[in-house]
């Protein structure tokens, strides 16, 4: 299962770095990564989302795990990676 997180976590950055990123590339190369990374975050509606369908008796407590890590996980991840790219220079 933490294969499984770590897997989702991953393609949860990468897809949302790279498909808001490569939709500001008119903003620069620095613009679209600062637009990339700045979306990564996604905790609050993957949580309600999951939550719903764990009440709703559609997703199992393992999926609900998996998608909370995911949402935790991609909240911490971002403002590490956000501070460089909006730092003088």
């Amino acid at each position: 299962m933490l294969e499984l997180a770590l897997l989702l976590t991953l393609a949860a950055v990468a897809t949302k770095f790279l498909g808001c990123g490569l939709g500001a590339l008119n903003l620069g190369w620095r613009g679209a990564a600062q637009v990339g990374i700045g979306m990564v975050p996604r905790g609050e509606v993957g949580i309600v989302v999951a939550q719903l369908g764990l009440a709703l008796g559609v997703v199992s407590e393992n999926v609900f795990a998996v998608v909370l890590f995911m949402a935790v996980a991609t909240t911490m991840i971002a403002p590490p990676l956000i501070r460089p790219l909006f730092g003088r220079g």
